[in-house]
């Protein structure tokens, strides 16, 4: 990929995958807002005026911003890793599924034991969760759990015996 460029030096070349035209590889300023400019080596195709990198996941030339299939599974793959089969609960972290319990029609539920907040009541803490479907879109940029909490409530409450109920 190495030819004469027309001063008579050597420069790296090779064809633009959308245009066919001939690119060039060297440093790519692009500017964004009055604060953001990115810097990067890559391939400058004048015709398109992009610049590409080459992507070790595909093998091929895109943007460096661009989600290519292979990357966007890998992403996804770790974000189900990291953050699949958990919840984080307000005041109480982050917890496994495998250390719920199941009500209902099989929604799970995370019990603190003797953790009511009112301070007269010894009931119980429930959190009731909900999975997130979309916790693997923005991740690593935005860390969004498996599931999460989406009411907290008191054991007594049902009986009347305590008033603690939070949505």
């Amino acid at each position: 990929m190495s030819s004469n460029s027309a001063d008579g030096g050597d420069a790296q070349t090779r064809d633009c995958p959308d245009c066919g035209e001939e690119m060039t590889y060297d440093a790519i300023r692009e500017h964004g807002t009055e604060f953001e400019t990115t810097l990067y080596q890559g391939w400058w195709c004048s015709s398109c005026v992009q610049g590409m990198v080459e992507c070790g996941e595909c093998d091929s030339l895109h943007h460096p911003d661009f989600e290519c299939e292979p990357k966007q599974e890998a992403r996804i793959e770790a974000a189900r890793e990291d953050l699949g089969g958990k919840a984080k609960l307000p005041r109480y972290g982050v917890v496994s599924l495998e250390e719920c319990d199941t009500i209902d029609d099989g929604t799970p539920v995370y019990i603190v034991e003797d953790r009511c907040p009112n301070h007269d009541c010894d009931g119980d803490l429930v959190f009731r969760l909900v999975r997130n479907d979309d916790f693997t879109d923005r991740y690593p940029h935005e860390i969004t759990f498996e599931y999460e909490a989406v009411l907290e409530y008191c054991t007594e409450f049902e009986d009347g015996d305590c008033s603690y109920h939070k949505p």
